[in-house]
């Protein structure tokens, strides 16, 4: 089915009867609404009918973007940061000097960004505020990026936080920085015994390597990540053994090192109370497990 209509699913069945969302080339659209296609017996409603429309769209958009906020860029000193020990600058890091403008939510959140522009977001934040934010890294991705991201708080029990684990899903990596910027300078009355009670771990981009090539190759690049929980079972059969789909599964649990730096980061944790990996598209706060039908012990406490 897949091969056949080349579909790039955006969403699986969840149920007997139910629908799919899903994007297909032009050559297999006008396969669908041919003879062939028909005697199939396939009901779909379009929702929307040029998806490289939108992608070009925003990327004028961005590019805009991109061009108001080089031009607001005011140099400051370069200072090598460092992930207890490690520096977290890239090979990406080619400016001679660090160089970020206003941090002001108004002008961030704004529109999306390089990923040389995250990695100076972060320096700013804990330039900002040093006593409340540190750097760490959960390792190195398969091209040699750090997994960056910034602890807050003093607490002991650890919530770890990430976005970007699939590199189309730009919106997740500003999502998670969003908390970032609220845990710093929010003004909820809440916050302050948040910080003392956890430490909060926040990688606003799990797969650097991948969010790279979604923001010069290929904008839909899937890249998908593989952990070592009940790989390769799935209620809804929705990963691929081929190499060249979407949603290529890997070659065996754990193949790709950004999944196994992740685990081996919470395994260093003595008291992890929450792990949350954000994705975008559907809206739905998922939940154990996604291999089978049956709800974990601990399902009313996610509630």
């Amino acid at each position: 089915m897949e091969e056949f209509w080349e579909l790039d699913y955006f969403t699986h069945h969840r149920w007997i009867g139910g629908h799919v969302d899903a994007r297909m080339s032009p050559a297999a659209f006008r396969r669908l609404n041919s003879n062939e296609g028909r005697g199939k017996g396939l009901k779909y409603e379009l929702l929307i009918e040029d998806v490289q429309h939108l992608l070009d769209r925003e990327n004028q958009e961005s590019e805009w973007y991109q061009r108001k906020w080089q031009r607001n860029k005011a140099a400051v000193s370069r200072k090598p940061m460092t992930c207890e020990g490690v520096e977290l600058n890239n090979a990406d890091d080619s400016e001679d000097v660090d160089v970020f403008p206003s941090t002001s939510a108004e002008d961030w959140f704004e529109g999306y960004h390089l990923y040389r522009d995250h990695v100076e977001w972060m320096k700013a934040q804990i330039r900002n505020y040093p006593a409340i934010a540190r750097p760490f890294s959960a390792g190195k991705s398969f091209e040699g990026r750090y997994q960056a991201g910034i602890k807050i708080g003093s607490g002991p029990d650890h919530v770890v936080l990430h976005g970007l684990q699939h590199s189309r899903e730009w919106i997740t990596g500003s999502a998670v920085e969003y908390l970032i910027y609220q845990l710093l300078v929010g003004t909820d009355a809440r916050i302050p015994g948040y910080l003392k009670k956890y430490t909060f771990h926040i990688i606003p981009i799990m797969n650097p390597d991948g969010f790279i090539i979604a923001q010069t190759t290929d904008r839909l690049h899937p890249y998908v990540r593989n952990w070592n929980f009940h790989w390769n079972e799935s209620l809804n059969d929705a990963s691929s053994t081929d190499p060249c789909a979407f949603s290529y599964r890997g070659s065996n649990a754990f193949s790709t090192p950004e999944a196994t730096n992740i685990a081996r980061y919470l395994k260093s944790l003595p008291n992890v109370v929450t792990y949350m990996d954000f994705h975008a598209y559907s809206q739905l706060p998922l939940t154990p497990y996604g291999y089978t039908g049956e709800r974990p012990a601990t399902y009313n406490s996610y509630l």
